[in-house]
């Protein structure tokens, strides 16, 4: 049975919690890649919410275009999560988590004091789906006459981020998504970019993928919607970006990021241990302005065992493992200074039955 709902834009900002929990579930259960149509929509009027944000929170560049840095210190309640990589029912179980109290994080958005960010790396499933990636890639070298393995690829990864699009445009000042080194649709090298290959040839494949189904269009429209996320956050009494940064960088070159190959190459590329040393306590002290032991510079982008670890001198925390749930969660009003073993836990898993045929049709 299918479930079609006409939804336009206009409604989808003013939707109510619950109106928004119905209007995601169908990106959560799809199970067929979506639409070109509704790839251009939404990627187009997500574009439309990143290039005029509000100057407070995210400084524009000396070009008039968003910057790379967003600043979340007047939030008192944060939720901060790791790398995604296609993993839908992570996102759409945080949104069910009750961290706080009674309320929900959906309902938490509509508290002007709560945030959710997340670290980037939307796409590219990990670690559980290797055998389909080697599907996938046997298709892509088949010019996708099949395509079965990579149509749920596409499925869990691109209706992920959709979600986290419609996200972005409800909550255009509580929710926030970094830039990755996975945010790399085009497969580029340069600008700080360079083509991904992992358990196969995925940026390729996905590459391929969208230019022959979505188009040239598609593709670029969303190629620029990567090139509009910022690539570093500021708390009360946290950092965040995706990876460590490869060295020290000034509030300015970072609003600046766009023109700055190898700043977006630090933020975002950086491997275990190749920082500079002390870089974390640095950018601590610097864009914190104080020095607290319970201040930290959070990241993903390199896998981890258990819910966190800590390098670059113990200032700088990584979240991201791939078989579990991991969120930072903290009241920084009631806890000013951070215990990681209090704020740092796996979602619990939530799952609720819906109609994996459902569809959505959005209007603009």
């Amino acid at each position: 049975m299918n479930n079609q709902w006409n939804v336009t834009f206009q409604f989808i900002s003013k939707a109510s919690p619950q109106e928004m929990l119905e209007i995601l579930e169908t990106f959560f259960t799809a199970s067929i890649p979506p639409s070109a149509q509704m790839l251009m929509q939404i990627v187009g009027k997500v574009n439309e919410v990143l290039m005029s944000e509000n100057e407070k929170i995210r400084p524009s560049d000396k070009n008039g275009n968003p910057g790379g840095l967003v600043d979340l210190s007047d939030k008192r309640y944060v939720i901060i999560l790791p790398d995604l990589h296609a993993r839908r029912d992570f996102l759409y179980s945080v949104l069910m988590w009750k961290p706080f109290d009674e309320r929900n994080v959906l309902e938490l958005m509509d508290n002007e004091n709560f945030v959710l960010l997340c670290l980037g790396d939307g796409v590219h499933s990990e670690v559980s789906t290797v055998d389909r990636w080697r599907k996938a890639e046997e298709e892509y070298f088949g010019r996708y006459k099949k395509h079965e393995a990579i149509d749920e690829e596409i499925a869990d990864s691109f209706h992920l981020m959709l979600a986290v699009m419609l996200l972005k445009i409800r909550y255009p000042s509580k929710f926030h998504f970094l830039k990755g080194n996975h945010e790399n649709i085009l497969n580029e090298f340069g600008n700080g970019n360079y083509p991904f290959a992992k358990y196969a040839n995925e940026g390729a494949m996905i590459y391929e993928y969208f230019l022959n189904n979505y188009g040239k269009k598609v593709l670029e429209k969303y190629a620029a919607f990567e090139k509009l996320l910022p690539i570093f956050a500021i708390g009360k009494n946290f950092i965040a970006s995706h990876s460590e940064p490869a060295s020290r960088y000034t509030k300015e070159e970072i609003i600046n990021y766009h023109e700055d190959g190898m700043l977006i190459d630090a933020f975002t590329w950086t491997e275990n241990f190749k920082a500079d040393e002390g870089t974390a306590e640095w950018f601590l002290n610097e864009f914190l302005g104080r020095k607290s032991a319970g201040d930290y510079y959070f990241g993903g982008h390199r896998p981890i065992r258990g819910l966190y670890n800590r390098i670059n001198d113990d200032r700088y925390v990584q979240i991201h493992n791939p078989l579990m749930r991991i969120a930072f969660f903290e009241d920084a009003e009631s806890h000013p200074e951070i215990v990681l073993d209090e704020s740092v836990c796996e979602v619990p898993l939530f799952f609720e039955e819906t109609s994996p045929d459902s569809t959505l049709c959005i209007d603009n």
